[in-house]
């Protein structure tokens, strides 16, 4: 995505009206836009390739920018952190119109934030490493929103949390919506007791329209951050469509809630006890899911993903396929797992490059954009970024000899990518 001060023709509009004296030519924008919904989306002449989107913002939109509003930023995730300096609107003068464009790939799909503040200038200037914190800090004060003009808000139902735009020749995500005439199978949310974790959590279980417990074992999905994978990214229809079309058999899944994500999630062997030992029996009494590591599944997202990679290599008798959406192997060891030194980036690579190789198959997804560094204190100390080691963990597998599936979707760390990219890597381990 590349600003290049290109001019959309909206704008151009507006500037040759306001020029002729037009009193009338703002008002009928800000109509228009609201009827068309934002951003803007314009083709450009000789470039079938790409398109120009152009973002706004309407001064006095919000009770919560500044007074007077001294800049606007557009913080979309293939813009990455840290030069937010060079993501800034421009006004036109003497009207509330704020606007910045552009070039974008026609296969982007991503969200995004606005920001009528200058807080985000001065974002990392110090404790980097706390930037999760402090950017969600930004969000609750209503520092960085959503869009008030877009028409994609996510999560669909309920407050908005972001901004959504799809160009064009985005992927297809056809296995999200209900489908007429699709049954639909069953969740159940069940309070969890680990006596391995001395600790509570919701698990939302799956099972399959039609489901007979006294028939073979059904395959098993255990799938990380439980609540958005079933609320947000519309898991369970996801498995409907996908059962009913018979793009992958019927299965059994559970969903499994957070307590501690990021200490459970980063490395912890005790957690894959928990789910060994107590959560993987459970369901299979309760749904009749296989012993079998051959049709099991463990997936997960970012952090999640590296956890489902952490638990197929400590029991690839439980786990046998991975499906790793965006996975966080630039995360340094954590918890109790020392064998790599606590100070190691990409840990768990190295851990795979020292295994002898095991029984495992894997699907593995990452956004181009996912071009971040994980943060350090200083620039200087900053790690690899998630794009580059999962490509790294790629090619540590194929040398190995494992089975990898690995593909690169046009957007960055994005649920609203990882609901359309988990139906493809369903259909890869178990289709």
């Amino acid at each position: 995505m590349s600003s290049e001060n290109l001019l959309s023709t909206w704008i151009a509009t507006l500037h040759r009206r306001l020029d002729a004296g037009d009193l009338g030519a703002v008002e009928e924008f800000w109509r228009d836009v609201a009827a068309e919904g934002t951003p803007l989306i314009e083709p450009l002449p000789g470039d079938e390739d790409h398109a120009l989107v152009t973002f706004l913002w309407r001064e006095g939109c919000s009770r919560n920018e500044q007074v007077p509003l001294r800049t606007v930023v557009v913080m979309s995730k293939v813009n990455g952190f840290g030069d937010f300096a060079g993501h800034q609107m421009e006004r036109i003068p003497d009207t509330d119109v704020w606007y910045r464009s552009y070039r974008v790939s026609t296969d982007v799909r991503t969200s995004y934030y606005l920001s009528p503040s200058d807080a985000l200038l001065s974002f990392f200037d110090s404790d980097r490493e706390r930037w999760v914190e402090k950017f969600g800090a930004l969000c609750r004060q209503q520092v960085i929103v959503p869009d008030p003009l877009n028409r994609h808000p996510f999560p669909e139902r309920g407050p908005p949390s972001t901004s959504c735009v799809t160009l064009p020749d985005a992927a297809s995500q056809s296995w999200l919506a209900v489908r007429e005439g699709v049954p639909a199978g069953q969740v159940t949310l069940h309070r969890f007791r680990s006596g391995v974790l001395d600790n509570e959590r919701d698990v939302w279980l799956y099972t399959p329209h039609g489901f007979a417990p006294g028939r073979e074992p059904y395959p098993l999905l255990v799938v990380f951050d439980g609540k958005s994978y079933v609320e947000w990214m519309a898991a369970p229809t996801t498995l409907d469509n996908l059962i009913a079309a018979g793009m992958v058999p019927p299965m059994v899944a559970a969903f499994v809630g957070n307590v501690r994500r990021a200490h459970e999630l980063a490395g912890f062997p005790a957690f894959v006890d928990f789910l060994t030992e107590e959560l993987v029996p459970w369901v299979r009494v309760q749904a009749s899911a296989t012993s079998d590591p051959a049709r099991s599944v463990i997936a997960g997202s970012s952090m999640g993903g590296l956890a489902a990679s952490f638990a197929s290599l400590r029991r690839p008798d439980v786990f046998g396929n991975v499906l790793s959406q965006s996975g966080a192997f630039n995360w340094k060891s954590a918890g109790e797992w020392k064998s790599a030194g606590e100070s190691e980036w990409e840990w768990l690579i190295h851990e795979f490059e020292r295994t002898p190789r095991l029984p495992l198959r894997f699907w593995l997804d990452v956004g181009e954009f996912e071009t971040v560094p994980q943060f350090g204190p200083t620039p200087e100390e900053d790690g690899p970024t998630l794009l580059a080691t999962n490509r790294h963990l790629r090619d540590v597998l194929r040398a190995k000899g494992y089975d990898v599936r690995y593909t690169e979707f046009a957007g960055s760390h994005d649920y609203i990518w990882w609901r359309g990219t988990l139906a493809n890597g369903l259909m890869t381990l178990l289709g």
